[in-house]
């Protein structure tokens, strides 16, 4: 727990009274990052995710590299994630945060940090999702090619926590609305796509109307076209 006062400037916004504040670090047994040692590369063995194999906020092997298993064996308890641990990408594309949903082994790279949590790993997801937590790495990232969120940055952070019925209850509604929102984002970029699309759609169907016919109504009085073209053929004898 936090006095209000310790952390006055940082506080980020008002969270409900029987909430508290806590250091990321004081809600995790550990936060660690991958090996800084280049690992070995085998064709088979354990596999070794780079942030490509994250980026979409799920784990994907299908083109993930493999190490030895004895390079795996020999890391640190806490660079090996387990099921419920939290990843989240530090570097280049980061704030990104995944949970693993898997038993399967598997090591990664030092642009990913590993965070075993002591609360609900779904609410800490969630919460470092939040767009006041981007806004924290965002300003604390350092560099300018490859802008990199350090780990005592993380550890530091500020994150909301609030009973574990509430976690439950908030959790529960997201869980509801949050895959409505991915389907009304998938028919807002649909409809954007088909809005770019439609001058060109409507102006080709308009000249196809046209040539087939269709564009004006037909009148049985007009001029034959037959006879417009025997004068044009006239003309050119």
């Amino acid at each position: 727990m936090l006095s209000d006062e310790c952390i006055e400037d940082e506080i980020p916004f008002e969270i409900p009274e029987s909430w508290e504040w806590a250091r990321l670090e004081s809600v995790c047994r550990t936060i660690k990052d991958g090996d800084h040692q280049p690992p070995p590369q085998v064709s088979t063995g354990i596999p070794f995710l780079v942030i490509s194999d994250v980026s979409t906020g799920t784990i994907e092997f299908n083109n993930a590299r493999f190490v030895p298993f004895g390079y795996y064996e020999a890391l640190d308890g806490a660079r090996k994630p387990e099921k419920d641990d939290l990843l989240f990408t530090v570097t280049g594309s980061f704030g990104i945060p995944i949970v693993v949903r898997t038993d399967d082994s598997f090591c990664f790279q030092r642009h990913i940090a590993l965070l075993k949590p002591l609360v609900s790993v779904d609410y800490l997801w969630l919460a470092m999702q939040s767009p006041s937590f981007f806004t924290y790495c965002d300003l604390k990232a350092t560099g300018t090619a490859q802008r990199t969120v350090a780990l005592t940055t993380l550890r530091n952070a500020l994150l909301p926590i609030p009973s574990k019925v509430e976690q439950t209850r908030i959790l529960s509604f997201t869980s509801n609305i949050l895959p409505a929102i991915t389907q009304y984002d998938a028919l807002e970029s649909a409809r954007q796509q088909l809005d770019a699309e439609l001058p060109d759609r409507l102006r080709k169907s308009i000249l196809q109307q046209a040539v087939q016919g269709r564009l004006a109504p037909q009148d049985p009085a007009d001029e034959p076209a037959s006879v417009l073209l025997g004068r044009i053929r006239e003309e050119r004898r």
